[in-house]
C-alpha cells in the first residue's frame, strides 16, 4: 500500500459518525468541519517524529472561566479607538463608556494557586512569548493590585485578545489528543489488514533497530551484509530514515557515507527536512566532513556568474540560514570544446541574461521566452560544440504546471516542437474533463444537455456551426446569435451513436464502448489534426487505460466506473495508491524544448535553461485554516496547532522564504552553458519574494551577468526549421504463408439466418461472416407495410409505430426493467419508466412548442398505445403445451426472471456440418403442433456451413413458474399492419419467414444444457416447459393473439445438440 490517505478518511468518517452527531456533553466536539480533522491527522501521520505542540494555554475550568469573564467585560466597549482610563477599582471609562471589570478579577480570584503557578512558569518564558500568554500574563498582575486611576489601554487590548482568540486556543489541546487517537488507529486498520505504507516499513524498521534484543540481531546481520553505506541526496532525507542508518552504521568500522547539498533541499513537501541533515552535520566532527570545491558541469563563465549571484553578502547569508554559507568561491572544470557555447566563435563572456519585465503583473511573459528560442534556433552565429542549437538542447523550468501549459503553447506558436516533462496528475488533465462529459453522454444517450456538452469537449468530430444549429434546436442559444440552417449531421444520429456506445458498455465493457465511439466517429484522426494532437491522444489513451483497469479490478458497472472516475478527478477525493500510474505520460520528447517545474528538475541538466517565473515565486503565510504550523527548533519539526500565533507563523515563513532561495538555486544550477533568468522590475518586497532578496543582495561587481529589460527585437516569425526531416523507413509487412482456418469461430442465430430471410436457399456466404456476426439477435427491421396490403392503419395505434432495430431494442429495455407483478399493484412505477425509456431512445418525442394541435394528439395517442401494448402482453394469458396451467407474464417475480441471458456452447469437432443437416434432424424428430413443412424444405436446401467454435447468443427472457423454465423472445414486428395476422396462421408464417424456428431450438439446446449442469435431479419434460414468441404488438390482454408457443421434444433438443457439438 503506496500511501494511507483512504485509511485516514475512513478512520476519520467513522470517528465523526461517532461523535460529531450526537457529541457527549463531557467532550464537546472540537472541531468544525470533518475536513479540518482529516487535514489535522494527515498532517501527523506525515509527520511521526514531530513534536506536537497543541494549546498556549491549559485547557482547565479556571482558564475557561477567565476566558468567557474576559469576553463579557470585552463587550461593552463600543469600539477600541479613544483612551481608556482607570477611574476607581475595577472601573474602567472611554469616553461615555463605563465598563466594571470585576468579574475577570472574581475569577482570578477564584484559584488563586493555579493563576500563581501558572504566571511564575510564564514570567520564565523567553522572550517573545505567546501573545494570550502575555495577554492573560496582564490579567494576572493586574487582577493582584487593581488600579483605580491611570492607564487602561494595555488591559483592555488584553482583553481583546483573550476575548478573540483564547476560545478557539482552549480547542486545541482535545484537537491534539483526538488526532493523536485517530493516528494510532489507522495504525491498527491498516495492520489488521496484513498491509504495509512505505512510512510504516521505515518506521517498523526504526522501532526494531531501537529494541534491545531485535535491533542487535538486525544490526549484526546487516552490517555482515553490506560493507559500506553512503546515502546521496542526504538534504532530502527524513528523520526516520537518518535515524535508521545512524542506528544501524553511526559505530564499528563500516563507512557511513552522507552526501547532500543544503543548497539543494526543496523537497519538504515530499517530507525531506533540510534540518535532519543540520542535525547530521553537527553530529560529525568536522575533520570528517569535506567539501566538493569544483563545479564539473557548466561552462566557467558561467559558474562565476552563479558566484557572484549567490555569494553571501558581508555579515549575512543569501540561503538566510547559518547552516549554509557560501563563499563564491566554487571553481569550474570547465567543458570541452563540443559542448561549449560559441558567439561568433567565442566563449560567452556573460551567460547569465537577466531580463527585467516593465509591468511585474503582465501576462506575456511567455511570449519573450519562444520568440528567443526561436533567435537562438535560427542564429547561425551561436552554436554549441560547433553546431546550430537545436530545441532539445533548451529547456524551460517554471514553478507550476498551468506555467508549463502556457509556455509549450508560446513555444508551438513559434513552430518549435516542445514537450512537458509533467509530474502532474493526469485526472488533472483537460483530457479528463472532456473525457467525463463522453461518459455522461453515453450513460444518458437521450438527454439533450448531455449529448450538447459532449460535442462542446472537442474530442468528437463536431463544429461550432454544428453545436450553435442543436443550441438553437433546443431553444438553448444566446439572444442575438444566428444559428446555421442546418447541421452536418443530424442530432438525433449522435444519440444513436451514444446509444450503441452504452449498450456496449452494458453488455461487454467500458473499453468496447469507447473503441466503437472511435471507429464510428474517427475520433483520432480528428484530435491529430489539432495543434497538441499528440499530448491530447497520448493523455486520453493514458486515462482510457487507467478506467479500464478500475472497471476490471473494482468491478464497477457503467453508473459506478463514472462515480469512479469523476471522484479522481477531484484530488481531495482521489485514490492515492494510483498516483504513480496516474503520473502524466511525455507523448513526443524528440528534439523538443524540454519544459518542467524546478522540482522535476533537479538532477537534470540543459545546455540552455530559461527560468522565466521564479519572480513569482512568493513566499505564503500560514493561514487560519491551515492545520498545522510547521516550524523548527533546535532541529527537531514543531507542529503547531496554534496557526493564530504570530510567533509560529514568522517561524514557519522564515523557513519557507529559506526553501524559496533555495528552489532559486537549483533552477538556475540546472545550465551547462547559458541561463535566462525573469525579474520583476523594482524588486518588490523581499521579505516575500525570494528573487527580489536575491536581487537586493548581489554584491560587488557582476562581470559575467548581463541585465537588461526584455529586448524588443525579438523574432515575430515561426521558425523555419534548416533541417530536412529525415526520410522515412521504408517498411513491408512479413508476407503470411500459412493458410488461416477461417471456419472457426463463434456463430449466432442471426449468422445463420440473416435478416431479411426472402431467398429460399441460404448460401455458403453467410458462413464465411459468421465469425464476424453480431450476437445479439435482431428483430425484424421493416420500417414500412408492404405496399400489397390495401389496409387502413389508426395513426395512433400500436401498429401505425414505424418499427425496426431502435424501436424494438427500446421495448426490449421497457420489459427488462419493469417489474411484471407492478401491472395490478404499482401501475404508475411501470408507466414511469415507459417514459424514461421512450425518451431516452428519442422516440415519439414531445412536440415543439409551435407544433400543431394533431401532432401533439398523434404523440400522445401512441405513447398511450404503447404504454396498452405493455400492460397487454403482462396480462396476456400463457397456456403452455401439456397439464401446466395457464398464467400470464405478471404473476413472475423479479428473483424469478433473468433477463438478456447469454450463452455460449461449442459447436461441433473437426467434420464440418451444413444446415441441411439440421433440416434433416428436424424431418424426422420435429413432432410438435409448430412442426412447419415449408421451413423444414427451406433448411434441406441449404448448403450454408455452420462453424467450428462456439454458438453464442442472448435469450431475451428466461424465467422460472411453477417448477418449469421458459424462454421468452419478444417480437415488435408489424407483420401486414392486420390485427387478424396476429393469430395461429400469420404467426407461423412470420415464424417461417424469420426462421425464428432455427432461432428457439438454439435457445432450447443452450437452456437444456445449462439446467442440465446446475439444476439437481434435472428432467427435461419435468423442468422445461418451452417456448413462447411473444409478438407484442398483437397481445390484446386476454386472449392468445400475438402469442406463439411450442415445447420441442427431448429428443428433438437432444439430437439437434449432439450434432451442433455434443450435449453442452
Amino acid at each position: 500500500m503506496p500511501e494511507a490517505s483512504h485509511i485516514i478518511r475512513e478512520a476519520c468518517q467513522d470517528w465523526w459518525r461517532k461523535n460529531a452527531y450526537t457529541p457527549s456533553p463531557d467532550s464537546p466536539n472540537p472541531f468544525e468541519k470533518i475536513g479540518q480533522l482529516i487535514q489535522l491527522v494527515t498532517e501527523l501521520y506525515k509527520h511521526p517524529t514531530a513534536t506536537i505542540r497543541a494549546a498556549a494555554l491549559p485547557d482547565t475550568p479556571a482558564f475557561q472561566d477567565a476566558t468567557s469573564a474576559c469576553k463579557t467585560v470585552f463587550t461593552g466597549f463600543k469600539n477600541m479607538r479613544g483612551n481608556f482610563n482607570w477611574k476607581s477599582k475595577a472601573i474602567i471609562t472611554r469616553v461615555d463608556d463605563t465598563v466594571d471589570a470585576s468579574p475577570v478579577f472574581d475569577s482570578i480570584k477564584q484559584n488563586p494557586a493555579e493563576w500563581d503557578a501558572w504566571a511564575a512558569a510564564q514570567r520564565e518564558l523567553p522572550a517573545p512569548r505567546h501573545e494570550l500568554g502575555e495577554s492573560f500574563l496582564t490579567i494576572v498582575n493586574t487582577a493582584s493590585a487593581p488600579p483605580t486611576t491611570g492607564n487602561a489601554k494595555p488591559f483592555v487590548l488584553a482583553l481583546q485578545c483573550i476575548a478573540q482568540t483564547a476560545a478557539q486556543n482552549l480547542l486545541l489541546a482535545p484537537q491534539a489528543k483526538i488526532a493523536q487517537e485517530i493516528r494510532a488507529d489507522i495504525t491498527t486498520r491498516i495492520r489488521d489488514r496484513a498491509a504495509l505504507t512505505y512510512d510504516a516499513m521505515l518506521t517498523n524498521v526504526r522501532d526494531v533497530l531501537r529494541t534491545l534484543q531485535t535491533g542487535d540481531r538486525l544490526r549484526a546481520v546487516l552490517r555482515k551484509e553490506f560493507r559500506a553505506a553512503l546515502i546521496d541526496e542526504f538534504q532530502d532525507t527524513d528523520p526516520v530514515q537518518y535515524d535508521i542508518f545512524w542506528n544501524l552504521f553511526s559505530e564499528g568500522s563500516i563507512p557511513l557515507v552522507f552526501v547532500g547539498d543544503p543548497k539543494q533541499a526543496i523537497y519538504g513537501f515530499r517530507g525531506g527536512d533540510i534540518f535532519t541533515y543540520y542535525g547530521a552535520k553537527e553530529a560529525i566532527a568536522a575533520s570528517h566532513q569535506h567539501s566538493l570545491e569544483t563545479n564539473f558541469r557548466s561552462e566557467a563563465n558561467l559558474v562565476a556568474a552563479i558566484n557572484e549571484f549567490f555569494a553571501d553578502p558581508v555579515n549575512g547569508r543569501t540561503f538566510q540560514n547559518e547552516h549554509i554559507a557560501y563563499s563564491g568561491q566554487l571553481k569550474a572544470n570547465d567543458v570541452p570544446a563540443a559542448k561549449a557555447l560559441l558567439v561568433d566563435g567565442a566563449r560567452d563572456d556573460q551567460p547569465f541574461h537577466i531580463w527585467t519585465l516593465d509591468d511585474p503583473q503582465q501576462k506575456d511573459w511567455s511570449s519573450p521566452v519562444a520568440r528567443e528560442i526561436v533567435r537562438l534556433l535560427s542564429d547561425p552565429k551561436t552554436t554549441i560544440g560547433g553546431s546550430p542549437v537545436r530545441p532539445n538542447q533548451i529547456a524551460v523550468l517554471v514553478n507550476t504546471h498551468k506555467e508549463a501549459a502556457a509556455v509549450e503553447s508560446a513555444i508551438k506558436g513559434m513552430s518549435v516542437n516542445a514537450v512537458r516533462q509533467a509530474t502532474d496528475n493526469i485526472f488533472n488533465s483537460p483530457e479528463a474533463a472532456n473525457l467525463s462529459l463522453l461518459m455522461a453522454a453515453v450513460l444518458e444517450p437521450g438527454k439533450g444537455r448531455a449529448i450538447r456538452n459532449a460535442l462542446a469537449s472537442g474530442l468528437l468530430p463536431c463544429t461550432h456551426d454544428d453545436l450553435r444549429h442543436y443550441n438553437a434546436a433546443s431553444d438553448n442559444l444566446s439572444p442575438g446569435i444566428q444559428p446555421p440552417a442546418a447541421a452536418s449531421r443530424p442530432f438525433e444520429e449522435w444519440s444513436e451513436f451514444f446509444h450503441g456506445a452504452g449498450e456496449r458498455w452494458n453488455q461487454y465493457s467500458f473499453m468496447e464502448a469507447i473503441q466503437y465511439l472511435f471507429s464510428q466517429l474517427e475520433v483520432l484522426p480528428h484530435l491529430a489534426a489539432s495543434p497538441d494532437g499528440t499530448e491530447r491522444i497520448a493523455d486520453l489513451r493514458h486515462l482510457i487505460e487507467i478506467i479500464h483497469q478500475a472497471a476490471r479490478s473494482k468491478k464497477l458497472g457503467p453508473i459506478a466506473l463514472t462515480r469512479w472516475f469523476n471522484r479522481q478527478r477531484k484530488s481531495e477525493f482521489r485514490d492515492k495508491d494510483g498516483d504513480d500510474d496516474a503520473t502524466a505520460r511525455v507523448s513526443d520528447d524528440s528534439d523538443a524544448v524540454q519544459i518542467m517545474t524546478h522540482f522535476k528538475s533537479k538532477g537534470l541538466q540543459f545546455p540552455i535553461v530559461f527560468a522565466p517565473t521564479l519572480w513569482k515565486l512568493q513566499t505564503r503565510s500560514v493561514r487560519a485554516d491551515d492545520a498545522t504550523c510547521k516550524y523548527h527548533e533546535n532541529n527537531q519539526l514543531i507542529l503547531d496547532l496554534d496557526t493564530a500565533s504570530a510567533a509560529g507563523k514568522e517561524k514557519a515563513k522564515t523557513e519557507a522564504h529559506q526553501e524559496n532561495i533555495r528552489k532559486i538555486y537549483v533552477a538556475l544550477t540546472r545550465a551547462i552553458n547559458r541561463v535566462y533568468l525573469f525579474a520583476a522590475d523594482g524588486n518588490p518586497k523581499p521579505e516575500q519574494y525570494a528573487l527580489s532578496w536575491l536581487l537586493e543582495h548581489v554584491s560587488g561587481t557582476t562581470p559575467h551577468i548581463l541585465r537588461s529589460p526584455v529586448p524588443t527585437d525579438l523574432p515575430t516569425a515561426p521558425w523555419q526549421d534548416p533541417t530536412p526531416p529525415p526520410a522515412p523507413e521504408s517498411l513491408q509487412p512479413r508476407a503470411l504463408n500459412n493458410p488461416v482456418d477461417k471456419s472457426h469461430g463463434h456463430a449466432s442465430f442471426s449468422s445463420l439466418m440473416p435478416h431479411p430471410a426472402a431467398a429460399a436457399v441460404i448460401t455458403t456466404s453467410a458462413a464465411e461472416a459468421a465469425a464476424d456476426a453480431p450476437v445479439r439477435d435482431i428483430d425484424q427491421a421493416t420500417e414500412a407495410i408492404p405496399p400489397t396490403a390495401e389496409i387502413v392503419i389508426d395513426p395512433g395505434s400500436i401498429l401505425a409505430i414505424p418499427g425496426g432495430a431502435k424501436v424494438g431494442n427500446c421495448w426490449h429495455d421497457i420489459f427488462e426493467h419493469i417489474d411484471f407483478t407492478h401491472a395490478d399493484s404499482n401501475p404508475d412505477a411501470i408507466n414511469e419508466i415507459i417514459e424514461i425509456t421512450l425518451n431516452r431512445y428519442r422516440l415519439l418525442p414531445k412536440p415543439p412548442a409551435n407544433a400543431s394541435a394533431e401532432l401533439r394528439d398523434l404523440m400522445t395517442k401512441r405513447r398511450a398505445a404503447v404504454r396498452t401494448m405493455v400492460f397487454n402482453t403482462l396480462h396476456t394469458p400463457l397456456q403452455p403445451l401439456g397439464d401446466a396451467p395457464t398464467f400470464a407474464l405478471k404473476d413472475i417475480p423479479i428473483a424469478n426472471r433473468r433477463s438478456e441471458m447469454e450463452f455460449n456452447f461449442s459447436l461441433q469437432d473437426d467434420n464440418q456440418h451444413r444446415l441441411n443437416g439440421i433440416g434433416e434432424i428436424l424431418d424426422k424428430q420435429w413432432n410438435s403442433t409448430a412442426r412447419n413443412e415449408e421451413f423444414i424444405a427451406r433448411l434441406l436446401r441449404s448448403e450454408a456451413a455452420i462453424p467450428r467454435g462456439f454458438m453464442t447468443g442472448f435469450m431475451d427472457l428466461v424465467f422460472h413458474h411453477n417448477n418449469r423454465f421458459y424462454i421468452v423472445d419478444w417480437k415488435s414486428n408489424r407483420l401486414d399492419g392486420k390485427i387478424e395476422s396476429f393469430g395461429p396462421a400469420g404467426l407461423a408464417a412470420e415464424m417461417s419467414r424469420n426462421a425464428y424456428y432455427l432461432q428457439y431450438l438454439i435457445y432450447s439446446v443452450a437452456l437444456h444444457g445449462f439446467l442440465a449442469a446446475r439444476l439437481k435431479n434435472y428432467s427435461f419434460d419435468d423442468h422445461y416447459g418451452g417456448a413462447f414468441y411473444l409478438f407484442v404488438r398483437g397481445m390484446d390482454g386476454k386472449t392468445d393473439s400475438g402469442v406463439f408457443h411450442d415445447k420441442p421434444s427431448r429428443e428433438l433438443i437432444e439430437s439437434l445438440a449432439k450434432f451442433l457439438g455434443g450435449t453442452p
